[in-house]
């Protein structure tokens, strides 16, 4: 003859059960958190790409202004692959005319393909020598030693880079959730 357990430890059993379930969400959940996260910086990534292949209806191709080569691009592609964990993130910052934003988009793109994520920002204003490609640094006159393989990189691969002090609030920084960026890739007006 079978015994039939008493509610109570029906009751007791079913509340041990829930607990042990509880505990293993709360030990699993930030595993779970980050695969989500992951998944959704995926998804921004992949949108980022498609918004600044679209801006403006221009291609690569069929804009005027200063261009990646496909030498610069397979270089560059190469040693940052190279390189990956030390630039999860670069702060990409463009002087607010056309043509040195369309060519800060062709970085972003080739950044995005490479898996470092672009933190872009617009200059106000530019003095008349900042021109060109430039490494901006936080501290210009003792650089980073991430600032200096950065800049290597692209001296590497044919890019004449000038250094220039990069003036941004370490507040406005850190509000974006932004660390250990110390230094940007500045694309001023073509010389």
């Amino acid at each position: 003859m079978i015994k039939k357990a008493p509610l109570a430890y029906m009751f007791g059993s079913t509340i041990i059960a829930m607990c042990a379930m509880t505990v293993f969400q709360w030990l699993h959940e930030p595993e779970l958190r980050i695969k989500d996260a992951t998944i959704e910086n995926l998804r921004q990534r992949n949108e980022m790409l498609e918004r600044s292949n679209k801006i403006e209806g221009v291609t690569e191709s069929s804009a005027s202004g200063r261009h990646l080569t496909e030498t610069q691009r397979i270089c560059l592609i190469s040693n940052l692959k190279d390189i990956l964990a030390d630039f999860p993130k670069v702060a990409l910052t463009s002087f607010r005319d056309e043509e040195s934003t369309k060519y800060m988009l062709e970085f972003q793109r080739l950044f995005l393909r490479v898996g470092i994520d672009p933190i872009l920002f617009m200059a106000g204003t530019a003095k008349y020598e900042d021109v060109g490609v430039m490494i901006g640094d936080i501290n210009a006159n003792n650089r980073s030693d991430k600032s200096k393989k950065f800049s290597s990189i692209f001296e590497k691969c044919g890019f004449k880079v000038k250094y220039v002090p990069w003036i941004i609030s370490e507040t406005l920084m850190s509000s974006l959730g932004i660390k250990d960026v110390d230094f940007d890739l500045f694309i001023g007006p073509s010389n």
